[in-house]
């Protein structure tokens, strides 16, 4: 078996069920174009995230007004801006700029984290630290964010990301957070 490629992210897989008509079509348009079945979806996948547009209104906590003050976002754009392959980053990038989009299991990790004052970031964290464009949009998001929420350290999140992650698996089989957590 070939080894990936240095740098290059293991695959995900994804399991769906689609129609007979459009597997079909889908197998008929790999061979035309001579790319494999994942590729084809990759690629229609990525179309279709680059040309949807995506409402201010639904960043962070829905009070960040554009008024023509923010260039249109697509959906890729922001996938961009939040997608890390740190999941703590992840994490955070998620609560600021798409908080309903998160699971209870997020939620859970987030409401631990925030318990927890040794995670609590001296000063505000720049989780974008990419300079990926969007950086006013990303300011005033944060800065709301910020003004609801107590920021967390990322570097401390990270050192204490298994602890707190087996704490909320212990919630969610048994109810209740352990008694005790042991972070570092």
């Amino acid at each position: 078996m070939a080894k990936p490629a240095p740098n290059r992210a293991k695959a995900e897989t994804l399991s769906l069920r689609i129609s007979p008509n459009l597997k079909f079509g889908l197998e008929l348009l790999s061979r035309l174009e001579e790319r494999s079945l994942t590729t084809e979806v990759e690629k229609a996948l990525g179309e279709l995230f680059d040309r949807t547009p995506v409402d201010i209104g639904y960043l962070g906590t829905a009070t960040v007004e554009n008024n023509g003050r923010f260039d249109d976002l697509c959906f890729f754009e922001l996938m961009t801006l939040i997608y890390s392959i740190d999941a703590p980053t992840r994490l955070m990038r998620t609560a600021v700029l798409l908080p309903r989009t998160l699971t209870q299991r997020e939620m859970a990790l987030l409401d631990l984290a925030s318990d927890q004052s040794q995670l609590f970031a001296e000063d505000v964290p720049n989780y974008f630290s990419l300079n990926i464009g969007h950086e006013n949009l990303l300011a005033e998001v944060m800065k709301e964010y910020c003004r609801f929420n107590q920021p967390l350290d990322l570097k401390s999140l990270r050192r204490n990301w298994q602890a707190l992650n087996d704490a909320v698996d212990y919630a969610l089989d048994n109810g209740h957070y352990p008694e005790k957590i042991m972070l570092v």
